[in-house]
């Protein structure tokens, strides 16, 4: 934000929400929205003062919440025994706290407003999971991103064979095997 008059005790109010501004300079102060539902509100810069509390700056803007919108999900696919880092990129990313994988949740780390940082959960079979982003009482992502699961194979038996043999079993033996797959 660009005015004059800022000091290190301005603070930016969105709507009814106020948080602590970084002040850069006595023109400049950087204000990063807070989680909020879609939402057009006011927004204005207040600073803070001993004898009359806050003071509301003379400028008041409209302010816009946009809803968080999912691009690409890297890598797209992994393993049913999750622990896999992914990157998900969007729009308007700030503030997610967990990243949900069908029915799982872990915890989300912003990397940029662009980008956050998720491991994946263990799932139980394999299967094709939507992804989305929870921002708490502020609601989850838009976007239509999947995480594809793939069985974990932890051995094959017997180990080796003959080509035109075509009576022999080979057994599988890992974890994410459904009837599906």
């Amino acid at each position: 934000v660009h005015g004059e008059g800022f000091d290190r005790t301005s603070h930016c109010l969105f709507g009814d929400l106020t948080v602590k501004a970084q002040f850069l300079d006595a023109a400049t102060v950087r204000c990063i929205p807070p989680p909020h539902s879609i939402a057009d509100v006011a927004f204005s810069v207040v600073m803070f003062n001993r004898t009359h509390g806050y003071n509301v700056s003379a400028l008041s803007a409209p302010f816009t919440f946009a809803p968080p919108l999912l691009k690409s999900i890297e890598p797209s696919e992994g393993y049913v025994t999750g622990g896999q880092v992914v990157n998900i990129t969007g729009e308007y990313l700030a503030g997610a706290i967990e990243c949900r994988f069908g029915k799982y949740t872990v915890l989300a780390q912003r990397v940029t407003n662009t980008m956050v940082q998720c491991v994946t959960p263990a799932y139980e079979h394999a299967a094709i999971a939507p992804v989305e982003l929870v921002y708490g009482g502020a609601g989850c992502s838009s976007g239509e991103i999947v995480f594809i699961y793939h069985p974990a194979v932890t051995s094959i038996n017997p180990k080796s064979g003959y080509i035109l043999n075509d009576k022999q079993v080979l057994v599988f033996q890992g974890s994410g095997f459904s009837g599906d797959t």
